[in-house]
């Protein structure tokens, strides 16, 4: 961590009371009229970045499929013939692929879940900040 990185967080740390946000400035901050611009902007790209997601899961399967296909053929391939080459490095380079594949699709589908959870929280906060403004839109001012 460099001197100025030290110093900023020291600053965090040492900030008063008083400059803290509080749940009421956080809840009127400005930043929440915008909620429904960000949800309008980003719904249809998590949209997008889903049916990607979607794709991309189905050609790991096939990927996994063929591999796996692959890797019975050699194994075949070994026990029928005497006279065959060398394979076993080709199957540890499938292993080693099958793996690689695996840890990726964990990653996709870990990356997918949290995709998914923020989608439903900018919904939410788009519904509430919307419940919000008809609430009130709906209170008449007090006549004095």
């Amino acid at each position: 961590m460099s001197t100025q990185d030290e110093t900023n967080a020291a600053d965090e740390v040492s900030e008063s009371p008083e400059k803290r946000p509080t749940v009421a400035s956080i809840s009127t901050a400005p930043w929440k009229a915008s909620i429904s611009v960000l949800s309008d902007a980003l719904v249809p790209q998590i949209q997008l970045v889903d049916e990607q997601v979607k794709l991309t899961r189905n050609s790991q399967l096939s990927l996994a499929n063929e591999i796996e296909l692959v890797n019975e053929t050699l194994l075949a391939i070994l026990e029928t013939s005497k006279d065959c080459p060398n394979l076993d490095p080709y199957l540890e380079k499938l292993a080693i692929a099958q793996k690689k594949l695996h840890l990726v699709s964990s990653s996709v589908s870990a990356s997918h879940e949290r995709l998914i959870k923020l989608a439903k929280l900018i919904e939410k906060e788009s519904n509430k900040q919307k419940t919000s403004n008809a609430a009130r839109s709906n209170i008449t001012p007090a006549l004095s």
